[in-house]
């Protein structure tokens, strides 16, 4: 990686896995600069995950759309967005560990929120629901 001050390259001076999610988060130093910063390495899930469609229809898997649905369903609480981060990344874990090689069926994931979202919030499990009907 290049230096975000500079452009030149730098170290890995320090690495750690994360527990809750599947990142790293690394420590870097620029070789030119000598400038220090940090950044947190994560999978591209566009690429490597897959939903089919009710259709049928296969397409990329994106983040975004599901922290959108599910912060939507959350709008009524004070710290909506980094209570819909959490319950993404905790949908996402589920999803990842139940994923046939990367395809996800459109019903598996609104059953995962549905199920999540019950656990945390019974207002916004009915809102997921009104906009995500389980079929």
């Amino acid at each position: 990686m290049v230096c975000i001050y500079c452009n030149h390259p730098t170290t890995v001076s320090n690495s750690r896995k994360s527990k809750k999610d599947k990142s790293v988060w690394r420590r870097r130093s620029c070789n030119t600069c000598v400038a220090q910063f940090t950044t947190k390495e994560i999978p591209e899930y566009s690429t490597t995950l897959v939903v089919r469609c009710r259709d049928g229809a296969i397409q990329s898997f994106s983040r975004d759309k599901l922290f959108l649905s599910i912060h939507r369903s959350l709008e009524h609480l004070e710290n909506a967005i980094d209570t819909s981060s959490a319950i993404t990344d905790t949908v996402l874990r589920q999803l990842l560990d139940k994923s046939n090689k990367g395809l996800l069926p459109y019903s598996h994931i609104i059953d995962t929120v549905h199920l999540v979202l019950s656990r945390y919030d019974t207002l916004a499990t009915n809102i997921y629901k009104a906009h995500h009907p389980i079929k």
